[in-house]
């Protein structure tokens, strides 16, 4: 190739520079925006009681979910009350038990548990208790005969739900 054919690269025009230098700033600037958004901020408006303790180890701690744990223990107990009448078989107790974990487990985590198996459930970050709670209750509810007593049963659920 003789010398005299070569020919300089071409200059880029001035504006392809700015235009990545700008949309490389809207990306930092997102990233910032993203970042600054999502993060909570510390509380400016807490007033402190000199005169008490910060932490007294006497104050109860709140129960967000204290409402819904009286509701289902109070079904748990309709439904022991009822299988020790003699009103229900103790498959139908035993499925009954397992209808008042599952709905106790959705409105807790906010997962349909109505509709998972057993696994499906151990598999949810946090519902281990209620995965063995629920195997437990599976052979009873299923089972043409099981050793699983319906006290021992509502017991084990009632130790799930006023603990979880």
């Amino acid at each position: 190739m003789p010398s005299d054919e070569l020919y300089p690269p071409v200059a880029y025009s001035w504006w392809v520079p700015a235009l990545g230098a700008l949309l490389l700033l809207l990306v930092v600037a997102w990233f910032v925006l993203v970042v600054w958004r999502t993060r909570r901020a510390a509380p400016t408006d807490v007033v402190v009681d000199a005169t008490k303790p910060a932490d007294a180890p006497s104050r109860a701690r709140v129960d967000p979910y204290r409402a819904l744990r009286d509701a289902h223990l109070a079904r748990l107990d309709d439904v022991a009350r009822r299988s020790k009448a003699g009103a229900i078989s103790s498959r139908d107790a035993h499925l009954e038990l397992s209808v008042i974990a599952r709905s106790f487990g959705t409105a807790r985590m906010g997962v349909d548990m109505t509709v998972l198996t057993v696994r499906e459930v151990r598999a949810l970050g946090g519902a281990i208790r209620m995965s063995a709670l629920l195997d437990r209750l599976s052979p009873g509810a299923f089972a043409p005969r099981s050793k699983r007593t319906v006290s021992a049963s509502t017991d084990r659920a009632r130790e799930v739900i006023d603990t979880w």
